[in-house]
């Protein structure tokens, strides 16, 4: 009896233990603690399964390498503004870039101006589904991360700040690498391009409050992109 009843306290002991270890990596994740989680990865881009959105919103994969004619960018653009506009009357489609992966939304508010989150769209589908990353772990008015919201907050780190931090990320990560000097002020951070020789290679982030940068390494090669109303 002794070694069964040590046997039930030791499962519980591991239970519990998995739920403290899962909750301290989505902390770890929302403040951007560990450096490990946003490092570029050229294979995690060259092996992506782009997202869609299933039955209930609920966010699937589906295998890219899987055939079906492509969205003009046109297209993209069309499908997003419908999908923004049935959403919320406050908000419109900022910007529609086109990846070899999907093609990658800027949303932003009328009111305000304000940067308010981003989406990604299956290529030949036309599905969409939030963004992951900064998207989901920084943004504090439209973010995943309820009890880090702040809808009114400024990011103490301004715009000029994050543009530095970015450029010292891809200094440290992708040499060549150049940051545009704009980018999107999104509540929580910043989200940037990058050149390479001049031509569009990617996208980071840059957290507001503590300099965090994230690569987003999920787009692939960069095709086209229009702006629709920046």
């Amino acid at each position: 009896m002794g070694i069964l009843k040590g046997f039930k306290m030791s499962k519980y002991l591991i239970g519990f233990l998995v739920v403290i270890s899962a909750i301290a990596l989505a902390i770890v994740a929302a403040f951007g603690i560990s450096p490990l989680i946003n490092r570029p990865n050229t294979s995690i881009a060259n092996s992506y399964w782009g997202p869609r959105m299933m039955g209930g919103g609920m966010m699937g994969y589906r295998n890219q390498s899987i055939g079906g004619n492509r969205l003009t960018i046109d297209e993209a653009v069309l499908k997003a503004k419908n999908n923004v506009a049935s959403t919320n009357s406050n908000l419109s489609v900022a910007e529609v870039m086109s990846f070899q992966n999907n093609f990658y939304i800027a949303v932003k508010e009328i009111d305000s101006g304000r940067s308010a989150f981003e989406l990604l769209m299956d290529p030949v589908t036309g599905n969409i589904a939030s963004e992951p990353g900064p998207n989901m772990m920084w943004n504090q008015k439209y973010g995943h991360m309820m009890f880090l919201r702040n809808k009114s907050g400024e990011n103490p780190i301004n715009l000029e700040e994050s543009r530095q931090l970015a450029q010292k990320a891809l200094d440290s990560n992708i040499p060549g690498g150049m940051v545009e000097p704009d980018g999107f002020n999104f509540y929580g951070y910043y989200t940037f391009d990058y050149k390479i020789n001049g031509v569009i290679a990617g996208m980071l982030s840059i957290n507001g409050f503590n300099g965090q940068d994230w690569f987003h390494t999920w787009h692939g090669s960069f095709i086209d992109e229009k702006e629709v109303n920046k």
